[in-house]
């Protein structure tokens, strides 16, 4: 036997449903941006830690080159 289901019922669960696919959707929408400012946090990190690399490299070639010249007697 088939029962119905009233209209007024019907109506409010579908009510329920749209306002639950729009919460999601606006999660969904937040994650997006989350994930987008995340990618472009690690790009800039990963910048960063590059440009403290050449710093080191930088900086261990001009040790060397000092302590070079204090054993060689030469001056800079």
């Amino acid at each position: 036997m088939l029962s119905m289901v009233p209209v007024a019922r019907f109506e409010n669960i579908c009510e329920e449903l749209n306002n639950a696919l729009k919460r999601e959707q606006q999660a969904q929408a937040l994650l997006n941006e989350q994930t987008a400012q995340m990618q472009e946090m690690g790009e800039r990190l990963e910048l960063h830690a590059n440009q403290g690399e050449e710093k080191d490299v930088t900086l261990a070639e001009a040790v060397k080159v000092q302590t070079i010249a204090l054993c060689s007697d030469i001056p800079l």
